[in-house]
């Protein structure tokens, strides 16, 4: 396969004239694999099993803006650091990469992050401004091809989201063992939708505008079967899996409040506002 083949490759994959990689120390990278999607589509599940099968790092979040200060602390990048942005890309750089291959997730709230640090980072006489966001990525994080997971089914995946912000909701459904149920609040469920939907758009939007032909992964062919879809994936690009990786997660008491709460989610669906923190008045 050239590169020319790589999916994803197009004229955003490459650093724009009058940008300069962050830094000549980082680790070569040869390739540069970054897994995206929105809130509990089924992203991270495929990145713990494309970590497995030993063609690449577990791509994670390392630009998850409620998450760098404990990464940086692990990367050993001080805060008082200068010039940190760059120093905190290098490192993830580093820590991201298997033979010169470079894997990392995002979400789309995580996106606006890294395009501000990777701008900071090349510093004020730099072209950073006015240059197009993939290529800025691609500076520091070369050739970059795109993974999408995409969920068709959002009012499952708002539902999932919901029951990881209520783990009380995990001790009693799965196993029903007395008690009532903590009344789940099919408002704050609709708003998720709405958000992980505009997210969603977002990305959609992003691939369009600059040409980018992302590899995209149903949620739903990855729930059924997670083992066959990311060795699909890793195939597709461009590698051989050395290992098979394991199905198993941490997901399924989260997966069976989901599916517990569906039906009487889906009969209100329709009452429910879809506009984020309007409520839906009640007759």
């Amino acid at each position: 396969m050239t590169l020319d083949e790589w999916p994803g490759r197009g004229p955003a994959a490459e650093p724009a004239m009058g940008l300069v990689p962050t830094t000549t120390t980082a680790a070569p990278v040869d390739r540069t694999h970054i897994v995206v999607g929105t809130p509990w589509a089924g992203s991270w599940r495929l990145c713990n099993l494309m970590g497995r099968t030993g063609t690449m790092t577990t791509p994670l979040p390392w630009f998850d803006p409620l998450r760098v200060p404990a990464f940086a602390r692990e990367l050993e990048v001080a805060s008082d650091a200068r010039p940190w942005a760059a120093r905190y890309l290098t490192a993830v750089r580093e820590r991201a990469t298997a033979d010169r291959v470079c894997s990392f997730s995002m979400m789309w709230t995580h996106q606006r992050w890294l395009l501000q640090i990777a701008r900071l980072a090349l510093g004020p006489d730099s072209d950073a401004r006015t240059t197009l966001d993939p290529d800025v990525v691609a500076t520091s994080f070369p050739n970059p091809s795109y993974v999408w997971v995409r969920c068709s089914d959002t009012a499952a995946q708002a539902l999932r989201w919901y029951a990881s912000r209520h783990p009380e909701l995990a001790q009693v459904y799965p196993g029903a063992l007395g008690g009532a149920a903590p009344p789940a609040d099919f408002q704050e469920v609709r708003w998720l939708e709405s958000v992980a939907l505009r997210q969603e758009q977002g990305w959609a939007t992003y691939f369009a505008i600059h040409g980018i032909r992302p590899v995209v992964v149903s949620s739903e062919d990855l729930v059924a079967e997670p083992v066959t879809e990311a060795l699909t994936v890793v195939r597709r690009l461009g590698y051989e899996p050395s290992g098979l990786p394991s199905s198993k997660g941490a997901e399924e008491g989260i997966e069976a409040v989901a599916g517990r709460l569906a039906e009487p989610y889906r009969r209100a669906r329709s009452r429910l506002s879809s506009d984020v923190g309007v409520r839906a008045r009640t007759p």
